[in-house]
């Protein structure tokens, strides 16, 4: 499927239509849109469903305040012509409440969305940033003991102690024998 055909597919022109049409197929596309989209997009596009859902309607709330509020009679009966029409009875309030629905629905699917995906990558970093300090304290640790190690092996001696006869290799200039604890000297 390619990109363009995709981007028509999910557009607000197409969503609208469909949902006029069918409101099953609209909301799938709404869904479809969702998939396919990037979050600021998916706002934007709810929003607009649910202002053209919200004008679709506009006939029915003028037809309601001109009658309680008693305006001229020609303009009440021209919003009763339209109110009163089977297609506009049936199909486009169903449309209206059904987009006005559908982009509400989808605003707060996008809105959880964001929030459990921002979440997520946080949690990740943060998995992340603690791997990178606990390898960063055990290099520091193997440093230190390769150094002490290096310290060792630049500073030891085979000494024999005088009271056993044991060899002991000693750091430093002094040290103590392994076997029977005598003091020992390099010098």
């Amino acid at each position: 499927m390619s990109s363009l055909f995709l981007k028509i597919i999910v557009s607000v022109p197409v969503i609208v239509a469909a949902t006029l049409l069918a409101p099953l197929l609209g909301v799938l596309l709404m869904i479809l849109r969702y998939i396919t989209s990037n979050s600021k997009k998916d706002r934007r596009g709810s929003i607009s469903i649910i202002i053209i859902g919200l004008l679709l309607l506009i006939p029915r709330w003028l037809f309601l305040l001109s009658e309680g509020l008693h305006f001229d009679m020609a303009v009440n009966a021209f919003l009763k012509n339209i109110v009163n029409n089977e297609f506009y009875m049936n199909n486009v309030t169903t449309c209206g409440f059904t987009l006005i629905v559908l982009g509400i629905v989808s605003l707060i699917v996008s809105i959880l969305f964001n929030n459990l995906l921002t979440r997520f990558k946080n949690m990740l970093s943060g998995a992340i940033e603690r791997n990178e300090v606990k390898h960063a304290e055990i290099e520091k640790e193997n440093n230190f003991r390769v150094k002490e190690m290096e310290y060792k092996a630049q500073h030891s001696h085979v000494v024999t102690c005088p009271k056993c006869g044991a060899n002991n290799t000693i750091v430093g200039d002094t040290g103590v024998c392994g076997y029977c604890r005598q003091s020992l000297s390099s010098k």
